[in-house]
C-alpha cells in the first residue's frame, strides 16, 4: 500500500522508481554503490526492493543504531544482527554458509543464526567467509550501511570497506546517506591519505516527486483506500506538503485513518508532521551542543524570512551581542548544508522541505 509509513519492500508498492530501481539493480554488480537523497525520499524503499527484485542474500546494518564513534564491539554486535536477518530471510542458505562462519574464532552457530564475540571475532573476517562463500556458491551477497554518515568516527569501517572494495569479488557494499555532504565528509573521497581514496563509487540520487508525480502518488493511495478527493483537495495537500515521498505518505496515512479530508484536516496535519520534525532539530542540536545555540538562531533566521548571508550574520551578532568572523558564519552555514538541512541558490538560504521549515520556527 502507498500510504504505509514503513519501508516498501515491494514493487508493486513503490511508486514512481522504475528507473532508479533498475539503475539499482545494475549496480550490484559493481563493488560500492551509494544511495542519496534527502530525508524521507525513499532510499531504504529503494534498497529494499532493489535487492528484493535481485533476490540476492544481503545484510543491512542500521547505523542510526549505532554512536557516531562505534566501538568494536558496536560494530560486531551490528554484524550479527544484520547476518542473522539475512540468513532468517534466506533460510536455505543457512546450512551452507553456516559451514563457513563455524571455521571463524568467536563464532557460535545457534539453530538458526549465530553468536559473534566481540573480542574474538572481527568483521573482516566474517565478511572474508561470507565472500567465499558467494564465490563457491556463484553468487554475490550485498551489505549495506543504512544512513552511513551516521558514524562519521569510523576510520576502521572504511578500512574494511576499501579491503572489501578491492579483494572481496562477490560482495557489494550499499552506502545509503540522506544529509549528503557529511556522507561524502564521512568518506574522506578526497583524502589522498584516506581508505577509500581513488576508488569508484555509483551513485544513484532520489529527487522527490514533482507536482504532477505528487498529485497521482496521492490519487492512486487514495484509490487504494476507496476515498475520491477532489482535485482542488488534493493540489492543497500537495501545496503543503511538497513532493517529499515520506511527508505525502504520512499526510496520506493520516487522512485514511480519519476517513475525511479538509483543508483544515490538512493544515493540522502538517502541523503534527512539524512537531515530529521539531523532534529530528532538537536531536540535531544535542549532537552539536557547543554551536546549537548558533545553528538554532541561523533556523529561526531563515524560517523568519532572513535568508541572505548578511542578514543571517547581522542575526548571530544580534543575538550574541559581538562582531563574528565572517568564516565562522559561512562554516556554519556549510555545516547545515551538508546535513541537508537547508540549500543555497543564487546567495539565499532556503530550507529543502517545508515541514522543517515551520518546525524551525517553533525553535
Amino acid at each position: 500500500m502507498y500510504f504505509d509509513p514503513r519501508p516498501k519492500e515491494s514493487k508493486r508498492d513503490f511508486y514512481n522508481r522504475e528507473k532508479e530501481l533498475k539503475e539499482f539493480m545494475d549496480s550490484l554488480s559493481n563493488p560500492l554503490t551509494l544511495i542519496l537523497g534527502v530525508r524521507r525520499s525513499g532510499k531504504t524503499s529503494l534498497l529494499l526492493v532493489g535487492l528484493n527484485e535481485a533476490k540476492l542474500p544481503y545484510m543491512i546494518i542500521d547505523c542510526r543504531d549505532l554512536p557516531i564513534n562505534p566501538s568494536k564491539k558496536d560494530v560486531i554486535l551490528a554484524f550479527e544482527r544484520g547476518f542473522n536477518e539475512m540468513v532468517k530471510k534466506h533460510r536455505k542458505i543457512w546450512e551452507s554458509i553456516k559451514n563457513y562462519l563455524k571455521i571463524i574464532e568467536g563464532v557460535k552457530i545457534l539453530g538458526l543464526g549465530a553468536s559473534f564475540s566481540w573480542e574474538k571475532t572481527s568483521p573482516s573476517s566474517i565478511i572474508s567467509e561470507i565472500n567465499n562463500w558467494a564465490r563457491d556458491h556463484n553468487t554475490r551477497v550485498v551489505i549495506a550501511f543504512d544512513e552511513f554518515q551516521q558514524i562519521r568516527g569510523a576510520k576502521e569501517i572504511l578500512t574494511l570497506i576499501a579491503h572489501t572494495y578491492d579483494y572481496k569479488r562477490n560482495i557489494s557494499i550499499v552506502l545509503t546517506g540522506s544529509e549528503m555532504g557529511l556522507l561524502y565528509d564521512a568518506l574522506r573521497i578526497d583524502d589522498p591519505k584516506a581508505p577509500l581514496y581513488g576508488r569508484y563509487l555509483y551513485e544513484i540520487k532520489l529527487k522527490n516527486f514533482t507536482r504532477e508525480q505528487a498529485i497521482e502518488f496521492l490519487l492512486l493511495g487514495f484509490h487504494q483506500h476507496n476515498i475520491k478527493p477532489s482535485k482542488r483537495i488534493l493540489e492543497y495537500a500537495v501545496d503543503r506538503f511538497n513532493g517529499i515521498p515520506g511527508w505525502l505518505t504520512f499526510f496520506g496515512a493520516e487522512a485514511t485513518r480519519r476517513k475525511t479530508l479538509s483543508k483544515e484536516i490538512i493544515d493540522e496535519i502538517f502541523e503534527k508532521a512539524s512537531l515530529q520534525a521539531l523532534e529530528e532539530i532538537k536531536n540535531f542540536l544535542k549532537l552539536r551542543m557547543a554551536a546549537a545555540k548558533r545553528y538554532k538562531t541561523i533556523l529561526k533566521s531563515i524560517a523568519s524570512g532572513r535568508t541572505r548571508w548578511s542578514e543571517i550574520k547581522r542575526s548571530l551578532e544580534a543575538q550574541e551581542g559581538r562582531k563574528l568572523p565572517n568564516a565562522t558564519v559561512t562554516n556554519l552555514l556549510k555545516n547545515l548544508v551538508k546535513t541537508s538541512i537547508i540549500k543555497e541558490e543564487n546567495g539565499n538560504y532556503t530550507f529543502m522541505d517545508p515541514i522543517i521549515e515551520n518546525a524551525a520556527k517553533k525553535l
